[in-house]
């Protein structure tokens, strides 16, 4: 599944959303607006489910 494929209510869900993460230390929160618009995410399918 590619980001495009979402609705846009679905991906505007998604930018408002905030998560963290561990690289040698603890980073954030951080907000997927961000990632959204410098990276490339792609989902994929574990089990049956996006991730």
């Amino acid at each position: 599944m590619q980001l495009s494929d979402l609705s846009s209510e679905c991906l505007a869900f998604i930018k408002t959303v905030r998560w963290d993460r561990v690289i040698e230390k603890h980073e954030g929160p951080e907000k997927w607006v961000s990632v959204l618009e410098w990276y490339d995410p792609e989902f994929m399918m574990i089990e049956g489910r996006a991730v």
